[in-house]
């Protein structure tokens, strides 16, 4: 037991260090876990006290807590299962803790509650608001609290193990694939799918489950018994509350002890390469620096499923609902009709330049170099090309679905010819400070000994800084707007916008040639 404490602190502290640079050790940590705790207690919120109002209204508020949970459990098992797969499959580490003196069985459960712990804070959150819904329509007494916050400690037992069972098919039809970054990026694409079309459905969704309550108060004591017992034991039966957990807590146990049986096995067959026999003689081509860099970046971004998709999930739903607004022009331009047209284009610049932002290749590209850093340092190449092929990629990436879905964008809520222009300059001038500011933010908060590419991606400081830090601008800017809305057109703006953007990049490109280079020379 002493040894799985040991393990489970070091693991989970881990997942702390992965957001902190230098002294400042709690500052990224604490800035992603009050983003956390804002994302979770707003969206289960809004979400809670709708369900409630109309649950209530129909004589079925039991079904609250139940849906809220099911809600929980899916969305915490859809964030956490390339996290399971990266942690779990793919640390760095298992091979170096597997020969010491501690079972296989203990270092799976140490790296598996840590994937619990995260899954407990995020369901924890979640359910307050649902929670405190559920009291103030009339669900019950105070003491009906106990079985929620007996759920909320044993449920996501059940969402880390869907995620590490999850993680476990990625990680090993990936290691069993010639085409394991199409793989990754097949199960990822249709995980993200998931996502968007359940997030645009949720209001029909809720409206299909009200209209068949009763039949959903069935499917909970039959298909979905674990969330039936839950709302069983709201109404007093404690039995199904030990049924609850016992169905929660011995399935976590023995999968992953089972797993841990075969731990070494495992990662064996997965850290494996599938080998091609049909090599043949081909005339070798050569490429300048920059050519030769650049398609590097390509292939990594293109082949790291986790990079692609964190900082490419912005332009995809760009391009979507470009596209969308194409096909369903009449009713956007019905609903702007009832909004006002003045607030178009502020809404669609400011949606732009969000996204834009968030798609920031470049503040963990140098991170991801990892421990073949020493290769790229020590090439023949000038710093400056390789600076200019890391933000080349960011910028090609933010350029194409800019031209692409800004005239798309003008189509379709039609606007003139000045307004596409101002839209397509502005979000040209984003890509370009973007990819800029990204890589200042990777010097100054490097990450270069990450356990894997997830932790980099998702949980370093420069992941963190070269997102938000982008977003904080768009907003900045958006206040400035509506200060000197007065005084200024939309177009404008924009267009003032644009100048400032290309400048501020520039003066950080005169800062990578100068005090960057003599950063990336010292990493």
């Amino acid at each position: 037991m002493r040894k799985l404490w040991i393990l489970l602190k070091i693991n989970f502290q881990a997942m702390l260090r992965s957001f902190s640079v230098g002294k400042k050790r709690s500052a990224g940590w604490i800035g992603a876990l009050a983003l956390m705790v804002f994302l979770a207690l707003y969206l289960s919120g809004v979400y809670s006290f709708m369900l409630a109002a109309a649950l209530s209204s129909i004589g079925n508020l039991q079904l609250l807590i139940p849906m809220m949970t099911i809600l929980a459990t899916i969305v915490s098992v859809i964030f956490t299962i390339f996290a399971a797969s990266g942690l779990v499959f793919g640390s760095k580490d298992s091979n170096l803790l597997l020969p010491l003196p501690v079972s296989a069985f203990t270092v799976m459960l140490s790296k598996v509650l840590a994937l619990y712990l995260e899954n407990l804070v995020f369901c924890g959150l979640w359910m307050i608001p649902a929670t405190v819904a559920y009291l103030f329509y009339g669900g019950g007494s105070a003491f009906l609290i106990f079985p929620i916050i007996i759920s909320i400690i044993f449920l996501p037992l059940l969402s880390s193990l869907l995620a590490l069972l999850g993680g476990w098919l990625i990680a090993f039809l990936s290691a069993h694939s010639r085409h394991r970054a199409l793989m990754g990026n097949l199960i990822s694409g249709i995980l993200l799918a998931v996502v968007l079309i359940g997030s645009m459905q949720i209001n029909h969704i809720l409206q299909t489950l009200l209209l068949n309550a009763n039949q959903v108060e069935k499917t909970l004591h039959t298909g979905l018994f674990l969330f039936g017992w839950l709302m069983d034991a709201l109404q007093g039966n404690f039995l199904s509350l030990l049924w609850l957990v016992l169905f929660c807590f011995l399935p976590f146990l023995l999968i992953s002890w089972a797993l841990s049986s075969h731990y070494q096995k495992l990662l064996s067959k997965m850290q494996s390469h599938v080998l091609r026999n049909d090599y043949h003689l081909q005339k070798l081509e050569s490429n300048s620096q920059f050519a030769a860099l650049f398609k590097k970046e390509c292939g990594r971004y293109f082949g790291t499923t986790i990079y692609l998709f964190n900082t490419g999930i912005g332009v995809l739903m760009m391009l979507g609902f470009s596209v969308y607004a194409i096909i369903a022009g009449q009713s956007f331009l019905a609903a702007i009709q009832q909004i006002g047209e003045e607030i178009l284009m502020p809404i669609l610049a400011l949606g732009i330049c969000m996204i834009l932002s968030m798609t920031n290749t470049t503040c963990v590209s140098i991170s991801l170099e990892g421990n073949t850093f020493w290769v790229l340092k020590g090439s023949p190449v000038p710093t400056r090309v390789i600076f200019r092929a890391k933000a080349a990629l960011n910028l090609i990436i933010c350029w194409v679905s800019t031209i692409i879905s800004v005239p798309l964008l003008g189509i379709a809520f039609s606007l003139s010819a000045l307004s596409t222009i101002s839209l397509l300059l502005v979000g040209l001038a984003m890509g370009v400070f973007v990819a800029q500011f990204g890589l200042m933010v990777n010097l100054k908060f490097p990450k270069m000994n990450g356990e894997n590419d997830t932790i980099i991606v998702k949980q370093s400081a420069a992941a963190f800084c070269g997102i938000f830090g982008g977003m904080l601008l768009t907003a900045l800017l958006a206040g400035a707007f509506y200060l000197l809305s007065s005084h200024l057109g939309i177009e404008q703006f924009l267009f003032l916008a644009s100048a400032f953007l290309l400048l501020l990049a520039l003066i950080i490109h005169r800062w990578l040639l100068t005090r960057g280079t003599e950063i990336f020379k010292t990493l």
